[in-house]
């Protein structure tokens, strides 16, 4: 795929394919290469380099909107770089995913808002992280001011070349080296056993808070639902954290989705025991916590 400096997407979509011709198995990068030319480009350094892995394969409205917020964030001089996390990129994208993205920039989370809120008004700060709503959906930009930020996520996405992750960036030998070093640093596997352990036992022990709260005994149930998959998956040695693993229902029995699922219309109280039961007893085949109580 090819970016385009200083043209931006509103010039140029009319000229972009259609759904039908995008699925339809033309050659799409060139396409977008012989369209930039034909309307004056001609310094190679000006045309997007960076190709997905997949592009053949990412879906027309996925292409469409990573092409757009790119090009919009990139009309403010101080976005040092624009890279990928989670699934982009690698063959586990489809047409049900989220595109990931990261921009480092000296700006704080504000001001990448009101930049992408102007194009994007169905858009929120959550945390970290800008997530916007479009089509069927959604974008989710972390945003960062130093590159070593990138630790969060990028070890925990699926292995893609650092080269084929970055959108763009300011000084790219520099973005690439750092962002393979950072992809390539291993999970501290023990670490974060003992720390999805003592989350769900935080989250446990909160559950009786709510027993009159019906939404938020859900809420917190679905917490402790994550936490008890992402536990259950480095259990079979699925080593993930924080991103639910792939085919989530294969690590669980019906029975134990049952108990871990409450209905508006269960009674709070025994589920509760049931599910601190079942908790209890995964975090004792864990290795239990030194520093609590049994639950």
């Amino acid at each position: 795929m090819f970016r385009l400096k200083g043209i931006s997407f509103e010039q140029i979509k009319e000229y972009l394919p259609n759904q039908d011709d995008w699925e339809g198995g033309f050659n799409k990068k060139q396409f977008l290469k012989n369209r930039y030319i034909s309307i004056g480009v001609q310094d190679k350094d000006a045309l997007y380099s960076y190709e997905l892995r997949e592009l053949d394969q990412i879906p027309w409205l996925h292409f469409l909107r990573l092409f757009q917020i790119t090009e919009y964030l990139l009309t403010n001089k101080s976005i040092e770089a624009l890279f990928s996390y989670g699934s982009l990129g690698s063959d586990k994208f489809n047409k049900k995913s989220d595109l990931d993205i990261y921009c480092l920039s000296s700006l704080d989370i504000k001001e990448v808002f009101e930049l992408i809120n102007a194009y994007f008004p169905i858009s929120y700060i959550f945390g970290s992280k800008i997530v916007i709503h479009c089509d069927d959906f959604q974008i989710e930009c972390q945003c960062i001011q130093d590159i070593q930020e990138a630790k969060k996520y990028l070890p925990e996405s699926p292995y893609v070349p650092a080269e084929k992750r970055v959108f763009w960036a300011k000084d790219l030998p520099y973005t690439i080296t750092i962002l393979e070093r950072i992809a390539s640093e291993t999970l501290d596997i023990e670490q974060t056993i003992q720390g999805l352990k003592t989350e769900l036992y935080y989250y446990i022990q909160r559950l009786s808070y709510y027993t009159k709260d019906p939404y938020r005994l859900r809420f917190h149930g679905m917490i402790v639902e994550h936490c008890v998959i992402c536990l259950v998956a480095i259990k079979n040695k699925n080593y993930t954290h924080n991103y639910l693993p792939r085919d989530t229902r294969a690590y669980l029995s019906e029975a134990e989705w049952k108990i871990l699922n409450f209905g508006i219309n269960d009674d709070p109280s025994l589920y509760i025991q049931n599910v601190t039961n079942f908790v209890d007893q995964l975090i004792q085949e864990m290795g239990g916590l030194p520093f609590f109580p049994k639950l």
